[in-house]
């Protein structure tokens, strides 16, 4: 005889939309925010939070004109202790 194992929960693979990455990342630079703090909040691992970071400090995460309705600005980003340092 077989066992069937059914997982119920959350689906492993989600899709997170670039204006969602951006608030997260916004939210990871505030002045005294922690990284493992705000993907715990938001159930995300926090390697992927600071991807998503480096992606938007590189310019690779990026909202186009009428793309997403976030407010993360390049201003955000110029702030970031990470883009003065140049550490990650």
């Amino acid at each position: 005889m077989t066992t069937v194992t059914v997982l119920s929960g959350p689906e492993r693979r989600r899709r997170w939309t670039t204006a969602e990455k951006l608030r997260i990342v916004e939210e990871s630079l505030a002045p005294g925010a922690s990284v493992v703090e705000v993907a715990r909040r938001h159930d995300v691992h926090r390697n992927l939070v600071t991807a998503w970071r480096r992606q938007a400090r590189t310019g690779i995460l990026a909202c186009g004109p009428g793309r997403c309705s976030g407010r993360m600005t390049r201003s955000v980003l110029r702030r970031s202790p990470l883009r003065q340092t140049g550490n990650r």
